[in-house]
């Protein structure tokens, strides 16, 4: 998984390949996430968001512990250091595991983020203000990966306007740039679509749905059906025995639902 989730990132090291793209990259392989929230990060967000997610993450638990410490109230103290305790062991967990994946590890790290930064003095005592700096940094991280979202967002949407677009089109450009985007889509009927007007488009959109694709086998069998009409029988021969031999080695591990690409 993880060597995998490597491979998937050096694609697009620096804006990673779009939201959930961990779980399009490993879904053939009957997993969902890398188990590894620095691989997640990368595949899903790149360098820049990983490294924005990371620096917050890495600052929520350095005020975590900085105010339980500090916390003179007997009752907020204890429930400050138990969620202090929880936020550090979750992040310490999901180095091996999905706890920044699955919705119910997800909610009690919020809760546990909650009571953290709550002010010191909040359960009664006089509050000591938090340092501006502080306070700026995590507003910044917080604003850049709502920056990151908004343009994943947008790509999304983009991508997944109705119509077969030209192959020179932004939808094409933005689906290549992001490929976990085209997860809910199928780039196929695009593949079919191009065959008579630009068959080398439809072969090149091909062979991204061979190297991207949730279901890679589809698009090998579109490239060998366009090869078959150039008379090119044994180029063809040979992407049909691939396209077989990669859809049985995914379904060792993942059991055929009768969808397709």
């Amino acid at each position: 998984m993880w060597l995998t989730s490597l491979a998937a990132w050096r694609q697009r090291p620096w804006l990673g390949l779009g939201p959930d793209a961990s779980g399009f990259v490993l879904n053939p392989f009957g997993h969902e996430q890398p188990h590894n929230v620095v691989l997640q990060a990368l595949v899903d967000w790149g360098l820049i968001g990983a490294a924005a997610f990371l620096i917050l993450l890495l600052g929520l638990m350095l005020t975590a512990v900085r105010r339980t410490v500090a916390e003179r109230d007997g009752a907020l103290s204890s429930s400050r250091a138990v969620a202090a305790a929880y936020l550090v062991g979750a992040t310490a967990l999901a180095l091996l595991d999905g706890v920044f994946y699955d919705a119910r590890p997800l909610i009690i790290v919020t809760a546990a983020a909650a009571i953290t930064l709550l002010p010191i003095g909040a359960g009664g005592g006089r509050p000591v203000p938090v340092t501006r700096g502080l306070c700026q940094g995590l507003c910044g991280m917080v604003l850049g990966i709502a920056a990151l979202g908004i343009a994943h967002l947008g790509t999304v949407l983009a991508v997944w306007s109705p119509g077969v677009p030209a192959p020179d089109s932004l939808r094409v450009a933005y689906l290549k740039a992001f490929p976990s985007t085209g997860f809910l889509i199928e780039p196929a009927t695009w593949v079919r679509a191009w065959a008579d007007e630009d068959p080398e488009a439809a072969r090149s959109m091909a062979q991204w749905g061979g190297r991207h694709a949730i279901r890679p086998w589809n698009y090998l069998r579109l490239e060998a059906d366009l090869l078959l009409e150039r008379g090119l029988r044994e180029e063809a021969l040979a992407l049909h025995a691939r396209a077989n031999r990669l859809e049985a080695e995914a379904y060792r591990y993942w059991p055929h639902d009768g969808a397709s690409d």
